[in-house]
């Protein structure tokens, strides 16, 4: 906490008007108005507590944690898939799978006609550059859209067991693009960190001192990597004028639910996700307790940077929410996952609505996340009428759904996403519950 100059005290004062006056000097403040520059960092397959700031209780995110100690934390994110290609769409472009039309990370492309974030700000002047660490990210599935300078890792890069590349190369690319930009302008750069992404594999020290959880250890690995970034922000003197926010495309299982990873299934644990915002005027942590989405990012970003979101944006800024203002009102966050259909299964599509979560697939589940955070007890069967009614709701969504933008890969592509662990099979779109399917 800064100094605070203590007001002199009249005769009779109250003591309350001094303690009312010392909170209003030092509460958490979050200020929009220094704010000239973007950095968007996205961790992937983050699962939010496995950061200090989220309650972890081993050292794995002192970097992360700090932003979130000056700036406002979200404690309940969520993704839009457990997968990374239409997440990070979602990410980009304010909209949900159903309005983008990309449901995996093989066969799909971002349409041209789709608006991201970095093609906003580029048209408004800004220089705009990228820097991913895996090839399901690559310029191939057009993420790149609005990005003046892309910088990933293409099909050939690395062995032909590991198409990524590790965290401090993504560190040193987005700081070798940073020194070389135009200092006249301001700039949006999005930083794409993979290594959370199984197989664990932390470098040293990293690797021995989380032998027992080396998914922990790559977190910390990768937030000493951001660490190094936002050092050399500071060192630029661009710490002072840049909004850094961190966030993640879905988060891991460890067996939770009988699964292994992620891509299956949507429940918290791999659609919960981290989300903070720092700002250079932020000051203390503000913790917000609404449920908001990972589409909430791009309008929320425009709207600290006084550009109004374009209207085909369905994510809400969060604002008020930054500022604490607000109750969040009563919205209902979109998920999927049609990955279950490339083995012949139902999709899951799902709504989570304050303390409620409704998947909707052959057998329907309900669970109050406030009670039952876990998601162990169904209660479909008792909560008949609240079931009912997220139902209609996701069942009006599907209807409304955006034709996809499929592509065809070849050989190579397939080849790089197997190794990553994607199956190269196609979903199956058609949001229709097939009966006898599991």
């Amino acid at each position: 906490m800064s100094a605070v100059a203590w007001p002199r005290r009249r005769a009779g004062a109250p003591a309350s008007i001094l303690l009312l006056l010392l909170v209003l000097g030092c509460g958490p403040r979050f200020d929009a108005a220094g704010i000239e520059n973007v950095l968007l960092i996205s961790v992937d397959t983050l699962r939010p507590d496995y950061l200090g700031a989220y309650g972890f209780p081993r050292d794995t995110s002192p970097n992360i944690d700090a932003l979130a100690a000056r700036g406002v934390r979200f404690e309940r994110a969520i993704a839009s898939t457990p997968m990374t290609l239409p997440s990070h769409a979602t990410l980009l472009t304010g909209r949900t799978p159903l309005e983008h039309g990309i449901h995996d990370n093989e066969g799909y492309r971002l349409a041209d006609a789709e608006s991201t974030l970095a093609e906003i700000l580029r048209a408004r002047g800004f220089s705009t550059a990228a820097v991913v660490g895996a090839v399901v990210l690559n310029e191939r599935v057009g993420i790149t859209q609005g990005f003046a300078e892309f910088d990933g890792a293409d099909d050939g890069y690395g062995d032909l067991n590991y198409r990524a590349r590790p965290a401090r190369e993504v560190t040193t690319a987005a700081l070798d693009l940073l020194a070389a930009r135009d200092p006249e302008r301001p700039f949006f750069w999005f930083v794409h960190y993979y290594d959370p992404h199984y197989e664990y594999r932390p470098p040293e020290p990293y690797l021995t001192n989380f032998a027992d959880d080396p998914y922990a250890g790559e977190i910390a690995y990768t937030d000493a990597e951001i660490g190094r970034l936002l050092e050399g922000l500071g060192e630029l003197g661009l710490d002072r004028s840049t909004l850094v926010v961190v966030t993640s495309d879905h988060g891991e299982s460890f067996g939770q639910h009988g699964e292994i990873g992620h891509s299956w299934f949507v429940y918290d644990v791999t659609q919960r996700i981290p989300l903070i915002f720092s700002a250079p005027g932020a000051r203390g942590e503000r913790v917000v307790t609404e449920t908001v989405g990972l589409v909430d990012v791009a309008p929320t970003v425009l709207g600290l940077l006084g550009i109004p979101p374009p209207p085909e944006m369905s994510g809400t800024d969060l604002l008020p929410l930054l500022r604490g203002e607000g109750d969040g009102g009563s919205r209902a966050i979109y998920s999927e996952s049609l990955s279950p259909t490339k083995l012949g299964a139902n999709p899951l599509f799902a709504l989570t609505a304050g303390r409620w979560k409704y998947i909707l697939t052959t057998r329907p589940e309900l669970y109050d996340l406030a009670e039952d955070p876990e998601e162990l007890h169904d209660l479909s069967g008792r909560e008949v009428e609240r079931a009912a009614r997220l139902r209609s709701d996701l069942e009006q969504r599907i209807r409304g759904a955006q034709q996809s933008h499929r592509i065809e890969l070849d050989e190579e592509a397939l080849i790089a996403l197997r190794v990553l662990g994607y199956l190269g099979e196609p979903v199956r779109e058609e949001p229709v519950l097939r009966e006898g399917l599991p």
